[in-house]
């Protein structure tokens, strides 16, 4: 590579395209195994790249510096006025894919370039029918929107039209029958949470992303599981998570532990701050301590779910003051189960307490053994769990599905 490297360089200033432009990728090889090759013959990858005549010498430039940037976009920086160039006047699909990639690694070195590439690649969203372009645009937009934000604190007046316009074009995606596409719509969305957290709020992104749970295709269930935290709000969360519950049971596997590890991170997150009823979320984390089909990875995994859901109902006990009294009440009933008592016909179907959950029980019930009377005295129907079975009735049939 060394020997080799000044006469591939000499040959970039050949008459002819087409060795120019094989000379131009056959310097990346050599960059490749020669590093140091990259610093005595990249001004002339610049000059290929800013004054070739030839479109396709000018497409393996930019090919070659956006593989190169990939370890370190800084170094290219320099260079992002002429990629911005490119951006606005060229009308090569695959060049401009490359183009829009380069520029998205910069966005985070650089928060200028961040907001001047809104408005370019909101007209690429609107304008391009080639979806791989399409998706990189949209993409390149939610990389850049976290680092639009000016000295004042205050976003670009553009911006919220350009969220929105990123949404439905995700949404578009989401909805294709191609896997594939279906798959990069759901990663749009985990990157446009990032830094609009709600724009999965409106109703009408959760029956979507709900759908996706009972995709046959697990890779898509996992995204759609990443995507619930940005659905939940106060007001749906109780519905949500009665369907997630639905699926719990359907599911196997490791996607049945990360499902119920979503329920619990739905519910809990900041603090539960979208919770209202917690005796409604103790009773949700009893029906998940009685979850079977842990039993992969030996053992392992119905441990970690065990300790999550155990280290739950101790939390909440010890936050709120006022559930206290229940709390005792349903860890009695757990901890009564192996002499016949305490577990409803529901339960009984869902199988045994994870042990992990039983240390906890116990510990709730003896640290806040003087509320023993108030709870067994609460006025709750003689079927005491029949509520859970209740409350999984509910579930939104766009959710349903058998591929878990």
């Amino acid at each position: 590579a060394r020997e080799l490297l000044s006469e591939v360089t000499n040959l970039t200033s050949h008459p002819q395209p087409y060795l120019r432009k094989k000379a131009v990728l056959c310097l990346f090889k050599l960059f490749v195994k020669y590093p140091q090759g990259l610093r005595l013959t990249f001004g002339r990858i610049q000059e290929c790249l800013l004054r070739d005549s030839d479109p396709s010498v000018v497409s393996c430039a930019v090919n070659v510096i956006t593989e190169l940037s990939d370890k370190n976009p800084r170094n290219y920086l320099v260079l992002a006025p002429s990629f911005f160039a490119l951006l606005t006047n060229s009308s090569n699909n695959w060049m401009l894919i490359k183009v829009v990639k380069l520029l998205g690694s910069l966005v985070s070195e650089e928060p200028r370039l961040a907001r001047k590439l809104l408005e370019p690649l909101a007209q690429i969203v609107k304008n391009t029918q080639a979806k791989s372009l399409l998706y990189e645009a949209v993409y390149t937009i939610t990389l850049s929107l976290p680092h639009c934000r000016k000295l004042d604190g205050s976003m670009p007046s553009m911006v919220p039209a350009i969220v929105e316009l990123c949404a439905e074009t995700l949404k578009g995606f989401v909805m294709e029958s191609d896997q594939n596409l279906k798959y990069l719509g759901l990663v749009g969305f985990g990157s446009l949470m990032t830094s609009n957290p709600k724009v999965l709020n409106s109703a009408e992104y959760r029956p979507l992303i709900l759908a996706c749970l009972s995709d046959e295709d697990v890779t898509i269930r996992m995204r759609a599981l990443d995507l619930l935290y940005g659905v939940a709000t106060r007001r749906n969360i109780m519905e949500l998570v009665t369907q997630l519950l639905r699926h719990v049971d359907l599911a196997t596997g490791v996607y049945k532990a990360e499902m119920m590890k979503t329920i619990v991170g739905i519910s809990s997150s900041d603090k539960y701050a979208l919770l209202e009823d917690f005796a409604w979320y103790i009773d949700v984390l009893v029906i998940l301590a009685h979850t079977n089909g842990l039993e992969g990875n030996g053992g392992a995994r119905g441990m970690d779910i065990g300790k999550l859901i155990a280290s739950q109902l101790v939390d909440v006990a010890l936050r709120v003051l006022p559930i206290r009294p229940y709390a005792v009440r349903r860890m009695i009933g757990i901890l009564l189960e192996g002499g016949g008592m305490g577990k409803s016909v529901f339960l009984e179907k869902r199988g045994h307490t994870l042990p992990e959950v039983l240390p906890s029980a116990a510990w709730i019930v003896g640290e806040y053994s003087t509320l023993i009377d108030e709870g067994i005295a609460m006025d709750i129907d003689a079927n005491d769990g029949d509520e859970d079975e209740d409350e999984l009735q509910h579930f939104n049939s766009n959710s349903e599905g058998t591929y878990h």
